[in-house]
């Protein structure tokens, strides 16, 4: 239990023992303050000096410092002991980004009980590693398992059920497509011959091959203005809701609406287009010729 104060309600912080080269080995950055050195660790108790900890830039704004670089220097009680802050950690996550980063404090130690990270080394592969650290373990170890996990990948499994979802849906999405395509097309052969003899009349009198794309044009992408006018709330309402599960994410603007409106009128011309252009340039006699 953490506090600023004595007189202050404890709160909840996450506890990390770590050594001085904790900062260079996970590459984080620091804030205020300096790294643990050796002179950091405890003599004998803890506790029987004011020990040195470091908190990240989470814990430093709950326990109420208005300036990362003030709270360097500052005493805080962890149960009933005090400590000095001297250095701030950047954030960083260790959770999925569906999770808030919580408020953490380090404080230096060494021992048997603490974990390793073995830095990675170019001459050296993942399996061969993998294959002496599980050599020497059962050596020293003989009748118990080797047991281990690699860390991306662990990462990696808090957003396989995101990626699935994300695959599935554009899937989906070409496949609408697609299906949208073939209707409009089909759709546009079907009102173009039902509007060749009033093309053919209108070039008798005068009408532009541009006039005549417009006007074939104009009621499909009214259609297709409607379908998005419908489709856009819908969207929206499903991506909020899906980012609302993040306790990090990207905020929702116009163009990402006005994007895919624009592309899938330019496919909608583009099918549109072979027919109503294929009708603009026929003859008009041979459209009149049976009346």
């Amino acid at each position: 239990m953490i506090r600023k104060d004595n007189d202050e309600a404890p709160l909840n912080f996450t506890i990390n023992v770590v050594d001085h080269d904790f900062i260079t080995a996970y590459k984080l950055h620091l804030l205020a303050g300096r790294n643990f050195v050796l002179t950091d660790y405890p003599t004998g108790k803890f506790g029987d000096k004011v020990e040195p900890i470091m908190l990240n830039k989470t814990a430093v704004t709950q326990l109420g410092f208005n300036d990362i670089a003030l709270s360097v220097g500052s005493f805080i009680y962890w149960n009933d002991e005090k400590c000095v802050v001297i250095g701030v950690l950047d954030d960083y996550h260790q959770q999925s980004l569906k999770s808030n980063v919580l408020p953490v404090l380090f404080t230096a130690n060494h021992g048997p009980s603490l974990s390793l990270k073995l830095l990675h080394n170019d001459s050296l592969s993942i399996a061969h590693a993998t294959q002496t650290i599980a050599h020497q373990w059962k050596m020293i170890f003989p009748d118990s398992p080797f047991e281990y996990i690699l860390l991306d990948h662990l990462y990696n499994q808090q957003y396989i059920s995101d990626q699935r979802i994300a695959k599935l849906f554009q899937f989906f999405c070409m496949l609408a497509i697609l299906i949208s395509a073939l209707g409009l097309f089909g759709l546009a052969s079907f009102t173009v011959k039902q509007r060749v003899k009033e093309v053919g009349i209108r070039k008798v009198l005068g009408a532009s091959r541009p006039s005549l794309v417009a006007l074939l044009n104009k009621e499909f992408l009214v259609l297709v203005g409607v379908a998005s006018g419908l489709a856009i709330p819908i969207a929206y309402i499903g991506i909020t809701k899906w980012l609302d599960g993040f306790a990090y994410h990207i905020q929702l603007h116009a163009w990402y609406a006005i994007i895919p409106i624009v592309f899938v009128s330019v496919i909608a011309l583009a099918v549109i287009s072979i027919h109503t252009l294929k009708t603009a340039d026929s003859n008009p006699v041979e459209a009149l010729k049976h009346e």
